[in-house]
């Protein structure tokens, strides 16, 4: 996978976990860098925040759909089947290819016939900025991991006559909640 940017921001990290020393911020910025390569390697993806260009070609299968691969699409260049380059549609009726604005191309009057590689989608795909769901889940599981620095292997301890149990996930609920998520569109 290409370089992981940071997905989220010491700063972020600190207000957060409520510090306002600078003593720690090289560890903070080792567990942003480890967060953000976590996630990115998890989802599949490294959150480009300009556009980035990809062909999609894969065998036909004599259909009218071709579901997309790259997430968030932003625009579809060109279709081709059997080297034959597919119109855009100008409207919902006339023959060409019609994008769903999300992951899937349909052709009208046309199909991508049955054969090994021979129908391609080329598009622009990539975010605008990082989501705002992403840089949650990158702070979130940061300050997690910051939280156990000083207790890695700890299960339990007894503190004022109280049994305070550890979470011993790498990773907490409502991050993997998100990953799954985000990976679910990745697939």
């Amino acid at each position: 996978m290409a370089s992981v940017p940071d997905l989220c921001q010491v700063s972020d990290v600190k207000a957060a976990l409520g510090i306002t020393l600078t003593t720690d911020d090289t560890l903070i910025q080792r567990l942003v860098d480890a967060a953000s390569r976590l996630i990115c390697d998890y989802v599949g993806t490294t959150f480009p925040t300009t556009p980035q260009s990809a062909t999609e070609t894969r065998n036909g299968t004599g259909g009218t759909a071709f579901p997309l691969r790259s997430w968030p699409v932003l625009s579809i260049v060109s279709v081709t089947v059997d080297g034959e380059v597919i119109p855009p549609a100008p409207d919902l009726v006339s023959p060409g290819w019609l994008w769903d604005g999300r992951r899937v191309v349909y052709l009208r009057g046309y199909c991508f016939n049955q054969g090994v590689q021979n129908c391609s989608v080329s598009l622009t795909w990539g975010w605008t900025i990082i989501p705002e769901q992403v840089t949650e889940a990158a702070v979130e599981l940061a300050a997690f991991w910051y939280k156990r620095k000083d207790r890695p292997d700890e299960v339990s301890k007894i503190l004022a006559q109280q049994n305070i149990s550890y979470s011993q996930k790498p990773v907490p609920p409502t991050v993997q909640m998100i990953l799954d998520q985000l990976r679910m569109y990745s697939i």
